[in-house]
């Protein structure tokens, strides 16, 4: 249960009545939906910002940033939180609202630029896709739309492979039995 703890606080955050009061507040003033969950997001955020050197503090505000950013996303149906069918993501680390957005999706595999943290592996799990870490230079190489082979297996990735390169892995997929999805 340590490992997971950290996912009771976003359960804590959904029922608290305050943020939910406060973005009521704000509905009434005139704002609509999502820029009502926007200015709280903020608010969270700046609230926690004065009061420095508070590290709980600060991960906290994170944390109801990325639940609220995250509920904003489905609330206003933005096209940055569609992740296309079998996608495979690169990013530097893996957050909640990460989780929330692309688990509808389920992505084909994730590439992370850092190491991955204790938190990081278990929203991994938690979306069971394959995952690699450590990919040097990956935002330096890769570009949105680009085609890339994962293999977490075996910790490498390509991208933008050569016909002989998905054709190997074809052959490969279909001498194991595995779906072919390249």
């Amino acid at each position: 249960m340590g490992e997971t703890s950290f996912l009771a606080n976003y359960a804590l955050m959904a029922s608290d009545s305050r943020l939910r009061e406060r973005a009521v507040e704000l509905v009434m003033s005139g704002l609509g939906a999502p820029e009502a969950l926007s200015s709280l997001a903020r608010e969270v955020t700046r609230a926690a910002n004065g009061i420095v050197g508070d590290p709980f503090l600060a991960e906290r505000s994170r944390d109801i940033e990325d639940l609220v950013d995250a509920v904003l996303m489905f609330a206003s149906h933005d096209a940055r939180g569609m992740v296309p069918a079998k996608a495979v993501l690169l990013a530097e680390q893996i957050t909640v609202f990460d989780l929330i957005i692309t688990a509808k999706t389920q992505p084909a595999g994730i590439a992370l630029t850092q190491r991955m943290n204790p938190r990081t592996e278990v929203l991994l799990k938690l979306l069971s896709v394959p995952a690699i870490a450590e990919v040097e230079g990956g935002y330096r190489w890769a570009a949105p739309g680009d085609v890339a082979l994962l293999d977490a297996d075996h910790g490498f990735l390509i991208i933008n492979p050569s016909r002989a390169e998905v054709a190997a892995l074809r052959a490969w997929r279909k001498g194991t039995g595995q779906p072919d999805e390249a």
